[in-house]
């Protein structure tokens, strides 16, 4: 959703051509002082249909009052934006999401303008142009604004694991993760997305009057190392890798495991504050992690006291 921002352009309509037809055609008249006349008020008209888009489009704006923080890539959002100085009528775009289509918007007002999710990272600006034309429709005329949003992070969607995937073989009992409903809890907290079903503290719940969830001591919860490596070459193999990790996280949360994520991460994103060895993640720091994993020259660091599950465009392994 991000990208350069397209300079102020006109846009001429397909009754132009007649008028430039009909140019042409006044130089064949018998009539010189006719024909220069109406040369001159085809001029006249034009330029007038031109500065009327013109001043039609400079006086509206439009801002951002309301936007998502989260999508999966090829998901269809919107951003709340309020337009002013439209008058009678002027379209509205995303054009810094591709086949976003244009609305036409008549005096003040807020509304959803939609767009596309598509590409994954982190959207940190959208262009959005503003179109008005003359009384005539002769010439049209666009004006872009880059507008800064709150981060929008975009992850692959999901895909399920295979169903031979065992999650605990990255412990040294390979039966599994243990019954947490056997664990004894050190306390309760509201419940968060993510979090399983099978914690949640029913009769605190009924007394409290929303979801709250047992929580555990931290060795009492199985703990799956979940490194993204997608290799050196970006690449459609890699974007697949990083959906399949996806699934996985979110299946080994949907479990009860205490997620951690390796990865590499983009140049500037200094302290990512979602992933990390000894980081435990949820399905938002999940989604936040997937949205941006990066490729690197090197594979990524992983701890060497530990097993991790490796998720490349190779496979998936224990190491």
């Amino acid at each position: 959703m991000s990208g350069p921002r397209p300079s102020p352009r006109l846009h001429p309509h397909p009754l132009l051509l007649l008028v430039v037809v009909g140019w042409f055609l006044l130089a064949r008249a018998d009539d010189v002082l006719l024909a220069r006349g109406l040369r001159l008020a085809i001029l006249v008209v034009v330029a007038a249909d031109v500065v009327w888009a013109v001043v039609r489009t400079r006086r509206a704006s439009v801002r951002i009052v309301g936007q998502p923080t989260s999508a999966f890539l090829g998901d269809e959002i919107a951003l709340d934006v309020e337009v002013t100085g439209a008058g009678r009528g002027i379209s509205v775009g995303m054009t810094s999401s591709p086949g976003a289509p244009w609305l036409v918007v008549v005096g003040d007002g807020t509304g959803r303008l939609p767009g596309t999710a598509h590409f994954r990272g982190v959207a940190r600006l959208v262009t959005v142009s503003l179109r008005g034309h003359g009384p005539l429709g002769l010439v049209g005329f666009s004006h872009s604004y880059s507008l800064p949003i709150r981060p929008l992070w975009i992850a692959p969607r999901p895909l399920a694991p295979s169903a031979d995937l065992l999650l605990g073989a990255g412990h040294d009992d390979e039966s599994g993760p243990p019954d947490l409903g056997d664990a004894v809890p050190a306390g309760v907290r509201e419940f968060r997305p993510g979090d399983p079903w099978r914690r949640i503290a029913w009769p605190v719940t009924a007394r409290a009057g929303r979801l709250v969830t047992r929580e555990y001591e931290q060795d009492a919860a199985p703990r799956l190392r979940l490194v993204i490596d997608l290799g050196e070459v970006p690449g459609a193999a890699g974007e697949h890798a990083v959906a399949v990790a996806a699934g996985v996280g979110r299946e080994a949360l949907r479990r009860g495991y205490r997620l951690e994520v390796l990865a590499h991460w983009p140049a500037g994103l200094v302290d990512p504050g979602f992933g990390g060895p000894g980081v435990a993640v949820d399905a938002a720091g999940l989604h936040r992690c997937t949205a941006v994993a990066d490729y690197g020259p090197v594979p990524v660091p992983v701890p060497d006291h530990a097993r991790v599950l490796v998720v490349s465009p190779s496979g998936i392994e224990w190491r």
